[in-house]
């Protein structure tokens, strides 16, 4: 679990990072990371990855 948090806690940095050159205020992006850490930290982390396969064949 503790490697998941680590991995998430980078995730989250290059987030809030890449949110804050667009839309959000620091504090918003504060408020979100600690929400996200006090998830992590009680076990109520949800984590959604979008997955696209795709195949074909040559012609």
């Amino acid at each position: 679990m503790r490697a998941v948090v680590g991995a998430l806690g980078e995730v989250v940095v290059l987030a809030v990072q890449r949110a804050l050159d667009r839309a959000l205020t620091a504090a918003e992006a504060s408020a979100w990371t600690a929400d996200q850490r006090a998830r992590a930290r009680t076990g109520r982390l949800l984590l959604a990855l979008p997955l696209f396969v795709a195949a074909g064949t040559a012609p």
